[in-house]
């Protein structure tokens, strides 16, 4: 029993060790997030999230060796859910349902404009693994979801909640720089406010100085005549005597 669980112990060292898992995420030009995951070599595994360009949640479900399997869930881009169902290898499997955007049930037999089979990572686009949130890489490609087609009736809806929320915070982006720049000029003019202020007195001590020097000079001018004048009044004495 004991040679039997080293031995299982011993494979699943050597399957983590062999294995490459890199978790992997992706970013909108506006910032928000469009997908997250992990890849095992260049194969999709475990949960994966893809996301509308607005933020919300646009499917969630799980990756085997790059194929769907399992319970998978797609919502709308206002949040709502529009179908949920089972993958296997890849393919639809059981029974399907699908809903309204405003949340109702659609009858029975009802199939998704939208082919969600084919969600997932296109075989062009490179992906990049990721440690943190701040190792992101945005994407260059169109800010409609990478292999997430939307149905007919959501393309041409708009969430104005979304909208109005990036509009907003664009506006906030936008105050807070100007209040950035507004605060540089400040500086800019306070700096040079003060070099006006320490070239003046860089002046005043260079006159100083000068009229330093000046004093010494004639301090010493003064004493060298002094002498002299004493000199010439003890000749005088001398001869007069």
């Amino acid at each position: 029993m004991k040679k039997a669980l080293l031995i299982l112990l011993l494979g699943l060292l050597v399957y983590e060790a062999n294995s490459q898992i890199s978790y992997v995420a992706r970013q909108y030009d506006n910032g928000l997030m469009q997908y997250t995951g992990s890849l095992d070599g260049i194969e999709e595994t475990g949960e994966w999230k893809f996301f509308h360009p607005n933020g919300k949640l646009a499917a969630v479900g799980e990756f085997a060796k790059g194929d769907k399997t399992g319970m998978w869930k797609f919502y709308y881009n206002n949040g709502k859910l529009e179908s949920t169902g089972a993958f296997t290898n890849n393919k639809k499997v059981g029974v399907w349902k699908y809903y309204q955007r405003n949340g109702e049930l659609r009858p029975p037999g009802y199939t998704s404009a939208s082919d969600k089979e084919n969600i997932g990572l296109p075989d062009s686009e490179p992906v990049t693994p990721v440690v943190g949130p701040n190792q992101f890489k945005r994407p260059t490609v169109d800010t409609e979801m990478a292999g997430l087609p939307l149905d007919n009736d959501s393309k041409v809806d708009i969430d104005p909640e979304g909208d109005n929320a990036l509009l907003n915070q664009l506006k906030a982006k936008e105050k807070e720089l100007e209040n950035e720049a507004a605060y540089a000029d400040y500086l800019k003019k306070e700096l040079e406010e003060r070099l006006y202020k320490v070239q003046e007195l860089e002046a005043i001590i260079s006159m100083n100085n000068e009229a330093a020097n000046k004093m010494v000079i004639s301090k010493d001018n003064a004493l060298a005549e002094a002498k002299i004048k004493e000199a010439a009044l003890a000749e005088a004495a001398r001869k007069e005597a």
